[in-house]
């Protein structure tokens, strides 16, 4: 184990009659902020500057930098503050800068032409924790390249989830993964490896030895080709939440995908129990849920197709999607109007729906990217406004930026060829 990080200070603000505390931004800190713990005293993400793992603890105004993990990812943390990601294999990091590889037994280190790589273990990643830390989620790639879903208990130990029966399928899969798992530990959502890259939704329940079983939940709903009967194209889970009885999921009507028709995706929200569904769109907009309450709030966002540009939703029970600026106006944090290039993205929200967050820019003139974690109001003071992303089109934030959000200096000219958000505008620079 190592130890590595460093120490940076975090301010905090309120507004209004809600509580909003914010991330630090300055030369040495913007942090992407993903995943938070249940109590809301940790969230993990990547520092935006030097693009390594980070972890902001609220409760003490101090964010740990985990300088030496450059390219690391941080998903999820317990209520303890233990941290859950992806550094090649899958690993868990604690607040002082320890580091653990969770793999029991990767094999033999094997050196081929493509590279080095176990023989038993040729990646993984840790998704996932549940928040008292006694249970992992995650998936690792054995020697054939195939995603085997998995668990890790608290002491380190990979339990593999039972495989859907691949020869009952109705298409055809290579491997499944797990992403998400309840707040006991006894659900997690994943999906399965189809030929199109979709994702279809699988789920698994905890038995009482222990063991889990699989529940093949897209089979019902998911469909390759537009003959094959189903409602959907694509089923793609995005976000369980914590009781274990709701989803939340991209999903889209048949389409001819043969004659290059383009899929109405529709954001969609599930009941494991009642398996009751409720989709919302056209398709004209894609809208993106990132995490979902016990009680069905989902909060996402408008997802233009880059980070830029992004609208912060919320969906409330029994409403459509809501602009969260229009909840909270005048607020910098979530204006609708930060020139297509606002980023607003709700990443998480707690189990009673008191309080969400995630990241965004504030200050149109130099658009640092803070996080942020907001008192959330009942939703029934909450105008009934659909979200709409035109009432975030005409305003322009000046400047030259690569598709990751990262400003650029220098004359337009001396740009290396590629793809740049100049202005507010994709331009191509050849």
């Amino acid at each position: 184990m190592k130890k590595f990080f460093t120490l940076l200070t975090v301010a905090s603000m309120a507004t209004g009659a809600f509580a909003q505390t914010v991330s630090p931004s300055n030369e040495e800190v913007q942090l992407v902020g993903e995943g938070m713990s249940h109590n809301t005293q940790y969230v993990v993400g990547t520092n935006y500057v030097t693009f390594a793992p980070a972890v902001w603890c609220v409760s003490t105004d101090k964010v740990i930098n985990f300088t030496e993990l450059e390219e690391a990812q941080f998903h999820g943390v317990s209520n303890a503050g233990v941290i859950v990601g992806s550094h090649t294999y899958a690993i868990k990091a604690n607040l002082d800068g320890t580091v653990v590889e969770l793999f029991a037994d990767k094999g033999n280190l094997v050196e081929d032409e493509w590279g080095s790589y176990y023989d038993k273990e040729a990646g993984s990643d840790a998704w996932n924790i549940t928040p008292d830390g006694k249970y992992i989620v995650g998936d690792y790639f054995d020697n054939a390249y195939k995603t085997i879903p998995c668990v890790w208990t608290a002491d380190n130990q990979r339990i593999d989830l039972p495989m859907p029966d691949f020869a009952t399928f109705p298409f055809e899969i290579d491997g499944a993964g797990a992403r998400w798992i309840s707040d006991d530990g006894k659900v997690i959502l994943g999906y399965v490896n189809d030929n199109f890259g979709t994702w279809p939704a699988v789920y698994w329940t905890m038995n009482d030895d222990g063991s889990y079983t699989c529940h093949p939940l897209c089979t019902d709903y998911y469909g390759e080709t537009p003959d094959a009967g189903k409602p959907y194209m694509f089923f793609t889970p995005t976000a369980l939440s914590g009781n274990g009885e709701w989803i939340t999921l991209q999903v889209a009507p048949p389409y001819d995908m043969f004659n290059w028709e383009e899929p109405k995706v529709q954001c969609a929200r599930m009941n494991l129990k009642t398996m009751q569904i409720e989709t919302f769109g056209d398709g004209s907009e894609v809208f993106d849920m990132a995490a979902i309450a016990n009680n069905g709030t989902a909060v996402g966002y408008l997802d233009p197709g880059s980070m830029f540009g992004r609208i912060g939703t919320i969906w409330f029970p029994h409403k459509e999607p809501t602009i969260v600026n229009n909840i909270f106006p005048g607020n910098d944090y979530f204006d609708a109007t930060l020139g297509g290039m606002g980023c607003n993205t709700p990443c998480f929200i707690t189990p009673d729906a008191s309080c969400f967050g995630g990241f965004a820019m504030a200050n149109e003139d130099d658009p640092d990217i803070t996080s942020y974690i907001m008192d959330l109001p009942e939703p029934t003071a909450i105008p009934d406004v659909v979200a709409d992303k035109k009432q975030n089109s005409d305003v322009k934030v000046k400047g030259t930026f690569d598709l990751n959000g990262r400003r650029l200096q220098g004359d337009k000219s001396k740009l290396a060829p590629g793809i740049y958000v100049i202005d507010g505008k994709k331009e191509i620079v050849r």
